[in-house]
């Protein structure tokens, strides 16, 4: 949002109701924001705000990772914003 800055974001799995993932500016700017991941993720996770939109990647990738995400987004002076993905998970590419 122009004007505005992202303040925290959120990332839910299914119908687990804490986040596995999270992204908390609220402390100063976005460069000096806390990631935190849910033992869910073990690391593997990580929300990158460099390209726009930012995205949350998973690697590598399981089929343990497939299913329903849910983000939410707060804004400093916007609302709130939420957004859903199905992630499917097709399996390992092989190179010959």
């Amino acid at each position: 949002m122009i004007g505005d800055e992202v303040y925290l974001v959120l990332w839910y799995k299914g119908d687990i109701a804490t986040p596995i993932y999270s992204f908390d500016a609220r402390r100063g700017h976005v460069g000096q924001a806390r990631h935190s991941s849910s033992d869910l993720l073990s690391r593997r996770a990580y929300f990158n705000t460099i390209p726009r939109p930012a995205v949350l990647e998973i690697s590598p990738v399981g089929p343990e990772d497939e299913g329903e995400y849910r983000c939410r987004v707060d804004f400093r002076k916007a609302q709130t914003r939420n957004y859903q993905i199905a992630v499917r998970v097709l399996g390992k590419l092989s190179y010959s």
